[in-house]
């Protein structure tokens, strides 16, 4: 089992060790785990949106998962083997391929529903209804390709410190760099460069956030 709560019990058991042991020496405390911390600001900030993406994601996969008849009408409809891939619950971030999956497909599974809806063969299931509830949200696919651009600006953070490597002394830079990296999405260019610290910029103030262009 792996968690916050677990690392942390470990991190003052051993040093309670230490202290009997070793004269008193200590670790370093750095903190919880910094990668848990990264899946679940992503997974509390997804959250926040109020999108659906998630249920999507899960309920796309699901229509066809383990139904051959289902499957078979698709790929009739859409003459593609391409199916909806599944959902991660416990990793956030590595959901990234499941979400450019499926806004490459999003025509297809529209296609699908449409079908299946004038042979007025549609699925009595809670995967369904909730599938044909997304596609009515024209935003869809930005929100998906959203979803999975900012995932794949955290991998790189997760697959590098993930190590057994002595890279703490690196945390800090590289956590500024990412959050950074974020924040330009959605902050002003000025309010970035002007900013004394990161953590400082009210995000819920709209005079320092880039306003979407009309479309």
């Amino acid at each position: 089992m792996d968690g916050p709560n677990v690392n942390l019990k470990l991190l003052s058991d051993l040093n309670a060790e230490l202290r009997t042991s070793f004269g008193g020496l200590q670790l370093l405390q750095l903190g919880s785990c910094s990668l848990h911390v990264v899946h679940n600001a992503f997974k509390t900030g997804m959250s926040k949106t109020s999108w659906e993406i998630v249920p999507f994601l899960r309920s796309s996969y699901n229509l066809f998962h383990d139904s051959p008849a289902r499957r078979a009408l698709y790929t009739e409809i859409t003459g593609s083997t391409s199916f909806p891939d599944s959902f991660c619950g416990t990793r956030w971030v590595e959901n990234a391929n499941a979400a450019e999956k499926a806004a490459a497909i999003l025509g297809n599974v529209r296609a699908y529903v449409e079908e299946t809806k004038k042979a007025k063969s549609v699925p009595q299931s809670w995967s369904f209804e909730t599938v044909c509830k997304a596609l009515s949200d024209e935003l869809l696919e930005p929100k998906l390709t959203f979803f999975s651009s900012t995932a794949r600006i955290l991998e790189p953070f997760l697959n590098d410190f993930q190590s057994d490597d002595p890279i703490a002394p690196f945390l800090y830079d590289e956590l500024h760099s990412l959050l950074n990296n974020l924040m330009q999405r959605v902050v002003k260019p000025d309010v970035l460069r002007t900013a004394k610290s990161l953590v400082k910029i009210d995000v819920q103030d709209a005079k320092n956030l880039i306003t979407a262009e009309p479309f």
